[in-house]
C-alpha cells in the first residue's frame, strides 16, 4: 500500500544542531567515510529508498527484519519481505548484515546488533526510520545519541507517495510505554509535568488517550496541519472538545512544518 517518493528529510544531531534537507543534497557537504547505516528490510516498497540516496557514502550497513507470527497477515508480509530481500543487490556497494528479530521482542538483540555495528569502527551514522517500528527506532535513536564515538547522526525518512485506502493497522495491542524509554519506577518518582500526544495517520480517540495517560497533567498535542487525510477531521473535532475549557490564547495552534525537527523540539 506504500509507494516511495523522492522526498526525504533528515536532521543532524551535532551539538544540538538539527538542520533538515534532502538527503542527497545534505550528504554533498559531509565527510564520506566512517559511515554506518541502519535500516529495516520490510514489506514496504520504500524500504531502501533512503539508502539509495546515500550512494556516495562508504558505509557498513545493518538491516533489521521483523516477524510477527501472531498476525493474520504474517504470510503476506513474509512473502513481500522475501521479495524485497532479493532487491538488496541494488543497494550501494556497501557491506551489509541482515538480522531477524520478533516484532514484539525485547531490546537486547537490537542493542547487540547496534553495538556490533559500532565495533566495526564507524564514526558517523545514518538511521533510516522509514520502515522501522517506533518501539525500535526510538531506542535506536537514544543508543545513537549516547554513543560517544558517533560524531554525526543523520535521521533519514522516505515520505510515501500515497497511503492505502484500507486501514494502515489492525489487531492493535493496548497502548504502553516504549521499550527502553520509560523512567525507572522508584519511591521518589514524580508525576509527569507535561503530557504530549502526537496524533499520527491512524485515527483514534484522543479523548480516551488523554483519560488513559494524561489525567490531570497539562496536555499538548502535535497534530499534522494541513492534512489531506479526511480521517483527521474526527480527531480535530475531539481536540476542540478537549481544549474547550481553555482561553482562546491557550489553545491557539502553533503551525510548524512537520519536517522541521528543530522547531518541533
Amino acid at each position: 500500500g506504500f509507494k516511495p517518493n523522492v522526498t526525504f528529510f533528515f536532521f543532524f544531531l551535532i551539538r544540538m544542531n538539527r538542520p533538515w534537507n534532502l538527503v542527497r543534497k545534505a550528504l554533498c557537504e559531509v565527510t564520506l567515510d566512517e559511515w554506518g547505516f541502519i535500516g529495516c528490510l520490510s514489506f514496504e516498497d520504500r524500504f531502501d529508498a533512503v539508502a539509495r540516496q546515500c550512494d556516495r557514502l562508504s558505509a557498513k550497513s545493518l538491516w533489521f527484519k521483523f516477524h510477527n507470527q501472531r498476525s493474520s497477515a504474517a504470510a503476506i508480509v513474509l512473502d513481500r519481505i522475501s521479495k524485497n530481500e532479493q532487491k538488496m543487490s541494488r543497494l550501494p556497494n556497501w557491506t551489509y548484515t541482515v538480522e531477524e528479530h520478533p516484532l514484539l521482542g525485547n531490546l537486547a538483540g537490537i542493542k547487540l546488533g547496534f553495538n556490533n555495528l559500532l565495533s566495526t569502527g564507524i564514526g558517523r551514522l545514518v538511521l533510516d526510520i522509514s520502515c522501522l517500528p517506533k518501539a525500535v527506532f526510538f531506542p535506536l535513536l537514544r543508543f545513537s545519541i549516547e554513543a560517544e564515538q558517533l560524531k554525526d547522526i543523520v535521521i533519514g525518512y522516505s515520505i510515501p507517495e500515497k497511503y492505502a485506502e484500507s486501514p494502515l493497522a489492525a489487531e492493535l495491542n493496548p497502548m504502553m510505554g516504549l521499550p527502553g524509554m520509560m523512567p525507572q519506577q522508584t519511591d521518589t518518582a514524580q508525576d509527569p509535568k507535561l503530557f504530549i500526544a502526537s496524533v499520527g495517520y491512524l485515527p483514534f480517540d484522543v479523548q480516551e488517550l488523554e483519560q488513559q495517560f494524561g489525567g490531570k497533567t497539562p496536555m499538548e498535542v502535535i497534530f499534522p496541519f494541513p492534512s489531506s487525510n479526511p480521517a483527521y477531521q474526527r480527531n480535530w473535532d475531539l481536540m476542540q472538545q478537549l481544549f474547550s475549557d481553555q482561553s482562546p490564547g491557550e489553545k491557539s495552534p502553533r503551525r510548524v512544518d512537520a519536517r522541521d525537527m528543530s522547531r518541533v523540539y
